[in-house]
């Protein structure tokens, strides 16, 4: 399916000033799935490199951070030389090993022709968690969201109607040959969300239960990642702000409280879980200003 982050993709790859690439987001929003598929068109190989669990993997770079060195011996995993300039290597759950993510600095200085992507989810509890020296200024960022509503509309066979569109003004009006499909793919893509395989399962079958069935499947494995990745003290508030966000958000204000969450508890005991969920990217927190205009006053 069309994502439209293969158009920074491809930027990042032409750019003179290129520095590693750090691709973050949800799990499941499909950075692996669009990595790959990059290296696939745009260069002569490919070396993927998975982290999570892989002890074999991560013993490379612990002894020290020579990149000549590290690519060699990832060339051994990868059973086929990597070659700077032509193969694209791909790091993904980098934050599963500290190292790697420091040794990318030592790559950017080291070896700036081999092109690295490295995908990772739940990177902001990872360094929070770990105490992960991050290698600023030597990375370049892209973050990634689930599907967009033209992603949405192109993906279900209306890249016709997404074409036509730029013929009209965006204040001008519609016929109803683009409303009434619009309308009615923006009342699916509101059920269904913008999840790549919960989009895939809704082309495949148009059934509203199988949707449903992987949707709760899919937000099950993001709720055992909290016993996973937080600390064991939060768990039980993470899991409460978890299900009381998207209750409260319903309602009319479409705010969220704190003493709504849980009978008797407060910000100061329900923040720090709060902030874990931004940190995972699973919430987007806005903040209420009073004043709208730059900088903002909060």
């Amino acid at each position: 399916m069309y994502r439209q982050a293969i158009e920074n993709l491809k930027q990042w790859k032409d750019s003179p000033h290129r520095k590693p690439l750090l691709v973050t987001g949800i799990r499941q929003c499909g950075k692996t799935y669009l990595l790959k598929k990059f290296g696939e068109e745009y260069f002569d190989d490919v070396a993927y490199f998975y982290f999570e669990g892989n002890n074999r993997l991560a013993s490379i770079f612990a002894t020290d951070f020579d990149a000549i060195r590290i690519l060699d011996e990832l060339s051994i995993i990868n059973h086929k030389k990597i070659i700077p300039g032509k193969t694209l290597m791909i790091f993904d759950e980098i934050q599963a090993c500290p190292e790697a993510l420091i040794s990318l600095k030592y790559f950017f200085e080291t070896l700036p022709k081999q092109y690295i992507v490295c995908a990772g989810s739940l990177l902001g509890v990872a360094l929070k968690r770990n105490n992960i020296s991050f290698p600023v200024g030597k990375v370049d960022r892209l973050k990634m969201y689930p599907m967009s509503f033209k992603e949405f509309l192109i993906a279900n066979g209306h890249k016709a109607l997404l074409d036509g569109l730029l013929k009209y003004k965006p204040d001008e009006p519609l016929p109803e040959l683009y409303t009434t499909t619009l309308t009615k793919e923006l009342k699916h893509y509101y059920l269904i969300g913008g999840l790549p395989e919960v989009v895939a399962r809704w082309i495949e079958t148009h059934d509203f239960s199988a949707v449903e069935a992987l949707q709760d499947n899919l937000l099950e494995d993001y709720a055992s990642d909290f016993s996973k990745y937080a600390p064991n003290i939060d768990v039980p508030k993470i899991n409460w702000i978890w299900d009381s966000v998207p209750i409260q958000l319903a309602r009319e204000n479409n705010k969220f409280f704190f003493s709504h969450v849980k009978q008797g508890k407060r910000s100061k005991d329900l923040e720090d879980a709060l902030e874990w969920i931004v940190n995972a990217g699973l919430v987007n927190k806005l903040d209420l200003v009073s004043v709208p205009e730059l900088p903002p006053g909060l």
